[in-house]
């Protein structure tokens, strides 16, 4: 098990009416083998138990906040607050519908060590199953040239927190196509790790963003 001498990572979870889901979420960061991590939970008014059942993790554990929005801000907004409260070297994501592997945040970490000179990662399978270093130009070159790949949700990234500030964060214009423009952003201005296994498991159900598919073909034309 890896101990505090290790780097903290932020695992930035936002939530709107995920009652159904919420609490094995949280469970599945707080079953991590990384012990150095701060649970970060944004609640974007939800008119349900979400509040709730998270507020009785944080009584138990103190590595879990549960931060509540005045008013309702939206996806990406909230995952721009959520990144406010952060005090992390990483940033990681795991939405309250999806899941995190028990060794999902000390797999990455130990990459994001590995390549002291890389400040953002993102899930890509390859055949020979180990980490890939793009620069800028390749990563580009191969996402509208090739095949696209810069389409990982936030959920399959980690970036170092004093990058994502440079950068400014997720854009807020692009609604539910904003993780692509940001992973371009990222990727543009510097060099990206691709981690070649899981380490989020991303839930699939009805009432994600990503079935609006005219929000997303909308968006996308728009950057």
């Amino acid at each position: 098990m890896m101990q505090q001498t290790y780097p903290l990572v932020s695992v930035l979870m936002t939530a709107y009416n995920r009652e159904k889901y919420i609490a094995e979420a949280i469970e599945s960061v707080l079953a991590s083998d990384y012990e150095n991590f701060e649970l970060i939970i944004v609640d974007d008014c939800s008119n349900d138990e979400t509040v709730t059942i998270a507020k009785k993790y944080a009584l138990k554990d103190s590595r879990v906040q549960v931060h509540i929005n005045e008013v309702n801000l939206g996806d990406y907004p909230n995952r721009n607050r959520a990144a406010g409260y952060a005090k992390g070297i990483y940033l990681m994501y795991c939405d309250s519908d999806d899941t995190l592997y028990p060794d999902g945040v000390s797999r990455c970490v130990q990459l994001m060590q590995e390549h002291r000179g890389i400040s953002f990662a993102m899930y890509r399978p390859n055949d020979k199953g180990t980490p890939l270093v793009l620069s800028s130009a390749d990563a580009l070159h191969q996402h509208f040239l090739t095949k696209p790949f810069l389409t990982v949700g936030p959920g399959g990234t980690i970036i170092s927190r004093s990058f994502f500030e440079k950068i400014k964060g997720f854009p807020e214009k692009y609604g539910p196509a904003s993780d692509m423009y940001y992973n371009l952003k990222c990727a543009s201005l510097s060099p990206i790790l691709l981690i070649p296994f899981e380490f989020l498991n991303y839930r699939i159900h009805a009432g994600q963003e990503i079935n609006n598919r005219d929000s997303y073909l909308h968006n996308s034309y728009l950057f």
